[in-house]
C-alpha cells in the first residue's frame, strides 16, 4: 500500500489528510491506532480484539485507512476482504475516531482500493448510529444482524 498523500502524517497544516498504513508502518503507529479503535473492540463484546486486528494488518489480511490531523489519527477504518460464494466484498470491521463525518470525504479512496481487490461491494456491520451517518452518503441498509447470547446457558 502507498500513501494517498505526498506528505507524511504529521507534516500537514491542520487539514484532514487520508493515509493508508502499509504493514511495516503498523508497529510505529499501533499504540495510537489501538487507542482510537478501542471503542470498536469494546462494542463487539469479544468478537473482535486488538491482538487479532494487529495480526491481520501485519499479515496484509486487512488494511488500515486513516485520516490524520496535526500528526494525530483523527479516524481509523480497518477493512478486510471477504470472499462469498460468487463475489467478494470489502468489509469494514472496525471504524472509530473523532471526525468520522470528515473522513467520509475520502470514501473514493476506499472504493478504489475495493475495486482493485476485485470487490463489488463495501459492507460494514455497525451500530445503528453509524448506519444513520453513512445513509446520507448513499449507503443502504442491507441486513439487520440479530443475536441471542447463549453464554449464560453454559454457566
Amino acid at each position: 500500500m502507498s500513501t494517498l498523500t505526498t506528505t507524511l502524517p504529521g507534516t500537514g497544516s491542520g487539514n484532514l489528510e487520508p493515509y493508508v498504513y502499509r504493514p511495516e508502518l503498523i508497529p510505529l503507529v499501533w499504540d495510537e491506532m489501538e487507542a482510537v479503535l478501542m471503542p470498536c473492540f469494546e462494542a463487539t463484546n469479544g468478537m473482535l480484539n486488538s491482538k487479532q486486528v494487529y495480526e491481520w494488518l501485519m499479515q496484509e489480511h486487512a488494511v488500515a485507512f486513516a485520516t490524520v490531523r496535526n500528526g494525530r489519527l483523527a479516524a481509523v477504518l480497518v477493512v478486510l476482504k471477504v470472499n462469498y460464494a460468487s463475489y467478494s466484498v470489502a468489509r469494514i470491521i472496525a471504524c472509530a475516531g473523532k471526525d468520522l463525518k470528515g473522513a467520509m470525504q475520502f470514501i473514493d479512496a476506499l472504493e478504489a482500493w475495493a475495486l482493485t481487490q476485485g470487490c463489488v461491494e463495501i459492507e460494514g456491520w455497525c451500530l445503528k448510529s453509524a448506519a444513520r451517518l453513512v445513509r446520507r452518503y448513499g449507503w443502504k441498509d442491507k441486513l439487520t444482524i440479530v443475536t441471542r447470547d447463549l453464554r449464560r446457558r453454559l454457566q
